[in-house]
């Protein structure tokens, strides 16, 4: 499974996910090195509705919830997040 999405400040985030290899992200160009604060975070929420966008269809795939878990590093913060399949109607 594989998705690409358009970023802010001309980034592309391609997302892919194999049961037997799990989740990788390529970016392009290379890694986003953002240095204002307010820019960052503008792009970090941009980059983060992308992956649940993208985690919301691996979880529908696996009929259950995905944990995402966020280390510092990109952000000076960790944050966790459950994805839960889509509910349909």
């Amino acid at each position: 499974m594989q998705r690409s999405f358009d970023l802010p400040f001309g980034y592309s985030a391609t997302f892919q996910w194999k049961p037997e290899s799990g989740f990788k992200v390529r970016w392009e160009p290379e890694r986003p090195l953002i240095r204002p604060m307010r820019a960052q975070r503008k792009f970090f929420e941009a980059y983060q509705a992308a992956r649940r966008s993208f985690f919301e269809d691996v979880a529908a795939v696996v009929g259950g919830k995905v944990l995402i878990v966020d280390a510092p590093g990109f952000q000076d913060f960790e944050s966790t997040e459950v994805i839960a399949p889509p509910t349909r109607h």
